[in-house]
């Protein structure tokens, strides 16, 4: 697989190739759709491993762009409205409608 790589900060990204990383223990492997980040060697890979008790399949029939917002912003107004107790027909308050906001109306 091809990955980009940090050898130095404030140097330009390496391309190199890389054998497809194989899964250790607790670890599922991901293929990326679309580059997201550098924390994690391999964010900018074609391949990477991440916790398998943090990731999810994309459901068959759903685009995993339009899956995408939903594993950080979704989660971040379920995780409020979990910690809230919010019940059906309860009565909250939602600041701002932005990124967050309009997901947390959903």
């Amino acid at each position: 697989m091809k990955c980009a790589v940090v050898r130095e900060f404030g140097q330009p990204l390496v391309i190199e190739d890389r054998p497809i990383p194989g899964p250790g223990p607790g670890r599922v492997a991901v293929r990326m759709e679309q580059n997201t980040g550098y924390s994690v060697d391999g964010g900018f890979a074609e391949y990477f491993t991440a916790d398998a008790a943090f990731a999810a399949p994309v459901p068959d029939g759903i685009d995993p762009i339009d899956a995408a917002p939903l594993s950080c912003a979704g989660v971040t107004r379920y995780k409020a409205v979990k910690v809230g107790n919010v019940r059906s027909g309860d009565l909250v308050a939602i600041s701002g409608i932005g990124g967050l906001g309009h997901l947390a109306l959903q």
